[in-house]
């Protein structure tokens, strides 16, 4: 396949791939999620080097958002996407570290989400009343959870309410995260759509390295959430939550990181990796990978 007719066919696939994330995303039960997406085909024609495209998509999309009742911050949303898809592509056709483009990738979906929530709060909406009511009434239609669990209907509010509450205290690094992943993502799905030489350039878990001062500071609010220090200053006991659960998360990936650079010549690799993934949403082996994540740091450091 020479080249130009390989920039067809990718052209031709992100085209495709705009129109079906702009048709979904007027779709209400399915906008919050497809919107986190819709940088993909303007980061395919920035490799491209087609800059007249991206602009218009991102007009588009911020069209579609506003019939999808964003109102005025659809265009808050038309810009940021524009920017994700122009820095992360810039990244891929530079042949760049991949790690520049998701760290901005990621401040920018932080900013859209801030700018969500907001428009959800001025339009009258409590969002943690309502979500502690959506766990309240999704435990109580499910009988058989409740059984299993061994709820009443009074175990039921309190337990939505726990949730609800540990929900807004890690809100903050719930967000990053959120914004990590789907960064990640738009980088990962738009350089599938690439088959030259962009593709293969840019490993990310193989050379996945966190500075040694995340080490540091999850040991240290580590802790302090175990001897309960701060505990009666309410910002400061949030911050503690929120840091050891973020530098959790990035150590976690960092041990996921470590295993993968075992298996990465393997037959059958990208199962184990998919394991290794779905894996994480256990307890248990988070904590696992998270301390295979100290580890991998802590060798590092005394091998340098």
């Amino acid at each position: 396949m020479n080249q130009e007719n390989r920039y067809g066919r990718e052209a031709l696939v992100a085209g495709v791939v705009f129109v079906i994330l702009a048709a979904i995303s007027v779709i209400p039960l399915f906008t919050l999620w497809v919107v986190w997406l819709m940088p993909i085909p303007l980061i395919v024609f920035t490799v491209l080097n087609k800059p007249k495209i991206p602009p218009l998509l991102a007009v588009l999309s911020a069209g579609c958002l506003l019939l999808s009742g964003f109102g005025w911050s659809a265009f808050m949303f038309g810009l940021g996407i524009y920017f994700m898809g122009w820095v992360v592509g810039e990244s891929l056709r530079k042949a760049e570290s991949p790690y520049s483009p998701i760290i901005v990738g990621t401040l920018v979906m932080v900013m859209l989400e801030m700018v969500l929530l907001a428009l959800i709060r001025f339009s009258g909406v409590d969002i943690f009343s309502s979500l502690s009511q959506q766990i309240s009434a999704a435990l109580t239609r499910d009988h058989t959870q409740m059984q299993l669990l061994h709820l009443d209907a009074q175990q039921v509010q309190q337990l939505a309410a726990d949730t609800t509450a540990w929900i807004r205290m890690m809100m903050p690094s719930l967000l990053v995260v959120f914004a990590f992943l789907f960064s990640a993502l738009n980088f990962l799905l738009s350089r599938s759509i690439l088959t030259g030489e962009q593709a293969v350039r840019q490993p990310l878990l193989s050379t996945w390295r966190l500075p040694n001062s995340v080490v540091g500071v999850y040991v240290l609010a580590l802790t302090f959430l175990m001897f309960g220090l701060l505990k009666d200053q309410p910002f400061w006991w949030q911050t503690v939550q929120n840091v050891v659960f973020l530098a959790g998360f990035f150590l976690g990936i960092q041990g996921i990181a470590y295993l993968w650079r075992k298996l990465r010549q393997s037959p059958g690799r990208y199962v184990w990796l998919t394991l290794l993934i779905l894996g994480s949403s256990l307890r248990i082996v988070g904590d696992v990978y998270i301390l295979l994540g100290l580890i991998d740091s802590a060798n590092r450091v005394r091998r340098v």
